[in-house]
């Protein structure tokens, strides 16, 4: 099942977000845990990976980052990793 909410307007016209039944959320209370989560997803995903937002820094959190990266983005993951940095 498919919601929609209307949140704000964008250009005039209503932006609407599509929340789906089966979707879930975990608050994550610090970069720590953003970072792990954010690892251990790009080691799992098996379709896709749409990373939009990610301020790369050339430290150890960062490069682990950027190899969890490179490992999602092998030829035998038969997937696409579309990364704006």
């Amino acid at each position: 099942m498919i919601h929609k909410l209307v949140t704000h307007e964008y250009e005039g016209e209503p932006a609407v977000t599509e929340i789906y039944s089966d979707n879930r959320i975990t608050l994550l209370h610090n970069g720590d845990a953003y970072f792990l989560v954010l690892e251990e997803a790009l080691d799992r995903t098996e379709h896709g990976i749409f990373l939009e937002t990610y301020i790369f820094e050339n430290d150890h959190t960062g490069r682990r980052i950027a190899e969890a990266l490179k490992r999602a983005a092998l030829p035998d993951r038969h997937f696409n990793t579309d990364t704006l940095l």
